[in-house]
């Protein structure tokens, strides 16, 4: 398994499987890791002069199956050489471990082709499949059991007479509310504090004046939250305590770890109705349906306005484009499918020029038909051979629409010098 030999890296030796390796302490035990079997480690890596990553830092073990090699003496390979209490470093080329472990695009700045990465790795334990997933339910039922030893402590502490509901849920009114409670699809607008049970704040927007504004019924933050909010009047305030099977579970969420009580602390401030939100909501769809048709009638004025001003007598393509050659090629006539390269010039109707490829000195290269550009270049670039000039005068509706791009707005008229340069 090991052969020490002369090692490109100093102080390392090189295995029979061409992994360089340093021991730094070695155990008693001789069993080693196979596919599917689970290790929990300890690991630092990092580069010659930066460590990247500290295991310690989150003061937590790593485990995790071993699956197959992603490269030849990659992290896994390397730890089948290693037992249970062994401390050992190995050295791999930091390109595949960022490309290929990791599947980065790309390597990050900060790192240099071809320089060696280095890994530090104290073994402590091999678990087989079956033995990882029953110390995973032994370790899950301790946390459960600490849990409510928890819960049940900070219940006593502050002196919580209510029972629990049937979920579980501690509902801990402390303002009663004089209005409604919530039904599936109304808004409310809440203050909202969310705690572990040993005071470390999550969030709140208690006295910041920022309203949440949540439809009830929906899939916000923790099943048990949303009951204690159902509870709620409107004006009322309340506590409530979320344990994990009704909260953040046994794996957690946002940060917070599994088995671990919520107490929320929530103000129901306004209540909407849902048919007072349907309503709200068609009152503001018409008025952008309104906005955008006046939007609408805005471009086709200016647009009946520019083909007048510049005594455009031509008429425009089928699509309501216009297409105003002003220099015919005598090349190949661009189809779907050439590859074609177009100078351009983009203005707004009011003259105003957006953007040149002329300023970088390189025509911009395409495929017609494949959908690459907007679709009135698709059909003005058709009109055209190579060496050919023309005005192409484009409506939003063949350009960026009601969505509009970058500084170009929504519903707004394009006009293009171009210049067909290449036809392939």
């Amino acid at each position: 398994m090991y052969s020490c030999t002369d090692s490109k890296y100093p102080g390392y030796s090189l295995s029979d499987g061409g992994i360089y390796y340093k021991v730094y302490e070695k155990s008693n035990d001789t069993a080693t890791a196979n596919i599917s079997d689970y290790v929990t480690i300890r690991m630092n890596y990092g580069l010659s002069d930066t460590m990247l990553f500290e295991s310690t830092s989150l003061d937590d073990k790593l485990r995790f199956p071993m699956i197959e090699p992603t490269f030849d003496g990659d992290l896994y390979e390397a730890l089948k050489l290693m037992s249970p209490g062994d401390s050992m470093s190995f050295v791999v080329v930091a390109d595949s471990f960022f490309l290929k472990t990791s599947l980065m695009p790309q390597l990050p700045d900060y790192v240099t082709a071809g320089e060696p990465l280095y890994y530090y790795i104290k073994l402590l334990q091999i678990q087989t499949n079956d033995e990882y997933q029953l110390s995973l339910k032994e370790e899950q039922n301790a946390n459960y059991k600490q849990e409510i030893a928890d819960l049940l402590k900070y219940i006593r502490q502050n002196k919580i007479e209510v029972a629990p509901n049937k979920s579980g849920l501690y509902f801990i009114e402390q303002k009663t509310g004089y209005g409604p409670k919530p039904d599936t699809g109304d808004m409310c607008k809440i203050s909202l504090s969310v705690s572990e049970l040993n005071g470390q704040q999550l969030f709140s927007n208690f006295n910041t004046g920022n309203f949440l504004s949540i439809e009830y019924g929906s899939d916000f933050d923790t099943r048990g939250f949303m009951e204690g909010l159902g509870l709620l009047k409107e004006g009322g305030k309340a506590k409530f305590l979320v344990p994990s099977r009704i909260g953040v579970g046994s794996y957690g969420m946002q940060g917070v770890d599994g088995f671990t009580t919520l107490s929320y602390e929530v103000e129901l401030v306004e209540l909407t109705p849902y048919a007072t939100v349907l309503k709200q909501q068609k009152a503001e769809e018409e008025k952008q349906n309104a906005s955008r048709e006046k939007i609408k009638e805005e471009e086709r004025v200016k647009l009946n306005n520019y083909i007048k001003q510049n005594k455009i007598n031509k008429k425009p393509l089928s699509s309501g484009m216009y297409y105003l050659e002003s220099e015919k090629g005598s090349g190949k006539q661009a189809m779907h499918g050439n590859t074609v390269q177009v100078h351009y010039k983009l203005f707004n109707i009011d003259g105003e020029l957006l953007s040149s490829s002329y300023e970088s000195g390189s025509p911009f290269e395409f495929i017609l038909g494949t959908g690459a550009v907007i679709e009135g270049w698709e059909q003005g670039i058709k009109q055209m051979n190579e060496g050919s000039k023309a005005t192409l005068i484009i409506p939003s509706n063949l350009a960026y629409g009601k969505q509009g791009k970058g500084t170009i707005p929504a519903y707004s008229t394009l006009v293009f010098e171009v210049e067909l340069v290449l036809v392939k």
